[in-house]
């Protein structure tokens, strides 16, 4: 008989003894006594385990549909925010360069390596300027421009003078973060180069 056994006979026996009931010498009686405790023990167990199983699932779907909710939130604003400003965009007065300008663009590998075969789209987002130093992080890019998601690289492009652009504000962006569209096709010579960013 484990030591644990034994403990759960003498709870039993003791709970008789304290409810005023004879004792009984009969050991069968005992150890049906000390079973049904212990079933009773289980079920309690099982009960309390299936509770608390159910709570935890509980408030497992809770915490994903508040994400959901959160992330499809998220999405809408931004969609809105990008309508917005594509209707700024188309608004705004192109007016041409005077003199050549060198600008970044921040945006993904994919969409650079299309862009050096290719060109860049017209109605394309760039800076205003290519200021000097080191490229930034990636989310502090993504943050001063108010991107909708984290660059992978920094597009160096240099406007030629006469090339039409639309000067506006980086709207989700950082207070004076200016940026520039051009309603034209920006071709691929401009690019003079692709940094990554971390």
């Amino acid at each position: 008989m484990t030591m644990h056994r034994r403990w759960l006979i003498g709870t039993v026996l003791g709970a008789v003894l304290a409810a005023g009931l004879p004792v009984r010498a009969d050991a069968g009686a005992a150890t049906q006594a000390v079973r049904r405790e212990i079933v009773r023990r289980a079920e309690l167990a099982a009960v309390e385990r299936a509770a608390l199983l159910a709570a935890e699932q509980q408030a497992a779907r809770q915490t994903a549909v508040r994400a959901a909710q959160q992330q499809a939130a998220r999405q809408a604003a931004l969609r809105a925010a990008l309508a917005r400003d594509a209707r700024r965009d188309a608004a705004t007065k192109a007016i041409p360069l005077n003199a050549e300008r060198r600008v970044f663009r921040y945006t993904s590998k994919a969409q650079a390596a299309r862009e050096v075969r290719s060109g860049v789209a017209a109605g394309s987002h760039m800076t205003a300027r290519a200021g000097a130093g080191r490229p930034p992080l990636a989310t502090t890019a993504q943050r001063q421009y108010g991107l909708p998601k984290a660059p992978q690289v920094r597009m160096s492009i240099l406007l030629k003078p006469g090339m039409p652009v639309r000067h506006n504000k980086a709207l989700a962006g950082e207070a004076g973060r200016g940026e520039l569209t051009a309603p034209v096709v920006i071709r691929k010579e401009a690019i003079e180069k692709v940094v990554p960013l971390h």
